[in-house]
C-alpha cells in the first residue's frame, strides 16, 4: 500500500515550503498593512487625549433622606458624595482638537475637547468624552447631559458601526444623533457608545457643516473621524498602545 506513494515523499519539503512562504507572504502584507494605517494616524491625528484632574466637589451632609410614609428615614439608592469616574482610555483625535480635556462642570460625567479654531468655522468644533462603569441607567444619564449641554431636545438612535483598528480589530459602537439648524452653518452631533461587559465609553461630536466643494474638506474630516475612533483601547491595552506611542 505504501509502495505506491513512496514518490509522494520528496515532494514533502516543497509542499510544507509552500505553506511557509504562504504564511510569510500573509504576514508581510498584513504587517504592510499595518503600517500604512500607522502612517495615516500620523498624518491625521493628534497625540493620546489626557484628562485633567476633577475639581473637588464637597459632599452633600445637610441633605436629609427623605421619609417613608411611616416617617422613617428612607435608604437613598445612590450615595450623594460618590465620585464621577475619569475615563481610563486611550483614544487620539483629529489634528486640531485640544489633548487635555477639562470636565463640563464639577460633577460632570463628561471631558470637554474643544477645536483649537474658531467657533464659527466649519468642521469638528468639540469633542465631549466620558467613560466608566457601563449599565442602561448610566448612559440614558449621560445622554441626557449631552441634551442639557448643547440645549437639544432629543438623540435619536441611528446606526451600529465597526471600526476597524491598525490590527484589524473590529470596535463597535452605537450612534446617536441630533441636528440643529438654528445658527448659520447647521450643526450635527453624533454620540459613539462604545460597550464592554464592564466598561462604557461614549464621544460625542459636534460638527459644523462643510462645503464639499472646496478641496473635499468634508471627506477629509470624516476619513480623520474613523481613524480616530479606531484608536480607542481599554484597560490594559490602552496603557499598551500608550506607551508604544511615546516609544515611537
Amino acid at each position: 500500500m505504501f509502495a505506491r506513494t513512496w514518490w509522494t515523499l520528496p515532494l514533502l519539503p516543497v509542499l510544507i515550503a509552500g505553506c511557509g512562504l504562504q504564511d510569510y507572504q500573509k504576514r508581510m502584507a498584513f504587517e504592510q498593512e499595518r503600517m500604512q494605517h500607522l502612517d495615516k494616524e500620523n498624518e491625521l491625528l493628534g497625540a493620546p487625549v489626557s484628562f485633567a484632574t476633577r475639581a473637588e466637589v464637597a459632599p452633600q451632609t445637610d441633605v436629609r433622606p427623605p421619609k417613608d410614609k411611616s416617617g422613617s428615614d428612607m435608604k437613598r439608592k445612590k450615595k450623594r458624595d460618590e465620585p464621577v469616574p475619569t475615563p481610563r482610555i486611550f483614544l487620539r483625535l483629529p489634528k486640531g482638537m485640544q489633548r487635555v480635556g477639562h470636565e463640563v462642570q464639577p460633577g460632570s460625567y463628561l471631558f470637554r475637547f474643544p477645536a483649537s479654531k474658531r467657533a464659527d468655522q466649519p468642521g469638528l468644533q468639540e469633542v465631549l468624552i466620558g467613560g466608566g462603569p457601563g449599565d442602561p441607567l448610566a448612559l440614558r444619564a449621560t445622554l441626557k447631559e449631552v441634551l442639557r449641554i448643547y440645549d437639544l431636545s432629543q438623540l435619536m438612535p441611528s446606526t451600529e458601526e465597526d471600526k476597524l483598528s491598525r490590527d484589524r480589530i473590529p470596535i463597535h459602537y452605537m450612534t446617536y444623533t441630533a441636528r440643529d439648524d438654528r445658527g448659520p452653518l447647521g450643526l450635527r452631533y453624533t454620540a459613539y457608545v462604545h460597550q464592554t461587559r464592564n466598561y462604557q465609553v461614549i464621544i460625542v461630536l459636534r460638527q459644523a457643516r462643510e462645503p464639499h466643494g472646496e478641496g473635499g474638506s468634508g471627506a477629509n474630516s470624516a476619513t480623520a473621524i474613523d481613524y480616530s475612533l479606531s484608536t480607542l483601547a481599554l484597560g490594559s491595552a490602552a496603557s499598551a498602545a500608550r506607551a508604544l506611542y511615546h516609544d515611537r
